[in-house]
């Protein structure tokens, strides 16, 4: 029974480091204290909730433009290839290079 129970908690315990170690690409639609403008990011995925959190307040890559603009809200993140609920964000995404 002991060999079972240790044979399942290190088949669990190994399966939740490789979730903590997958990776996904997330876009994010934020707005910004120059403007709205799309995000582009990588983070493990069960850090997600997490990593939009600590997102207010930092710097957004920079736009070309001189205007260096931290992040004012993260409306909304979504995996790369799956489309935005708002409909501001719909439209950005539909300008947004990749």
């Amino acid at each position: 029974m002991k060999k079972i129970v240790c044979c399942l908690s290190l088949i669990l315990l190994s399966s939740s480091a490789v979730m903590a170690k997958e990776m996904k690409d997330y876009k994010c639609f934020l707005k910004t204290t120059t403007v709205d403008q799309i995000g582009f990011y990588s983070w493990p995925v069960n850090k997600l909730q997490l990593r939009m959190a600590k997102l207010p307040a930092r710097k957004v890559p920079d736009r070309n433009d001189g205007k260096r603009a931290y992040i004012k809200e993260v409306v909304e993140c979504v995996g790369l290839h799956e489309t935005f609920d708002t409909a501001a964000g719909k439209k950005l995404d539909s300008v947004t290079v990749r």
